[in-house]
């Protein structure tokens, strides 16, 4: 692994076995960026490859905002096609926003195929149950992807870094 910013960062053993897996490549030559936010199309790109989707040369995305010229095109359509992501209320993808940490928790469980469970047993403050997002937190929770922060909270509007990113996905592809 080449990269330059990653040696002696907290999340280089999860970053370089998911770059020796091409589950993740670096934003320029020689950096990975890990303290960077993480966007929509690199967390869905991460979601397909790491629960081992072969992306479909010929999906269609029916997101305005994104065409065949984006890099994440094809990963993007293929990830639309099986259901695993879908836009904003107004039809949007926005493939280059950055992800919160509901965002990622729904992707990525979505393209592992878990079931949300009909019980919760979590609290946070600021995750109300009728918060869109309630169930895949319970479900991230229970299944120990993240937890809460010292005062009650889950922050699920808070950017996901690429590097925690790598973390997650590491764990969940060692998940039974």
């Amino acid at each position: 692994m080449d990269f330059l910013d990653v040696d002696g960062h907290w999340a280089y053993r999860p970053i370089e076995q998911l770059y020796c897996l091409s589950i993740v490549s670096g934003r320029a030559p020689g950096l990975f960026v890990p303290d960077d936010g993480a966007t929509r199309a690199e967390i869905t790109k991460m979601a397909l490859l790491m629960n081992g989707y072969q992306v479909d040369l010929t999906a269609e995305s029916s997101f305005p905002d994104i065409d065949g010229g984006h890099w994440a095109y094809r990963y993007i359509a293929t990830a639309e096609r099986l259901g695993v992501v879908n836009g904003y209320g107004d039809g949007l993808f926005r493939p280059d926003n950055k992800v919160s940490r509901a965002e990622l928790v729904k992707i990525f469980l979505l393209a592992a195929g878990k079931s949300l469970p009909e019980n919760y047993s979590y609290s946070f403050v600021d995750v109300p149950e009728y918060a869109w997002y309630y169930p895949y937190v319970g479900m991230a929770f229970n299944l120990d992807l993240l937890s809460g922060y010292g005062d009650g909270t889950f922050r699920p509007d808070r950017e996901v870094t690429r590097a925690e990113a790598a973390k997650i996905a590491v764990y969940m592809m060692a998940m039974p």
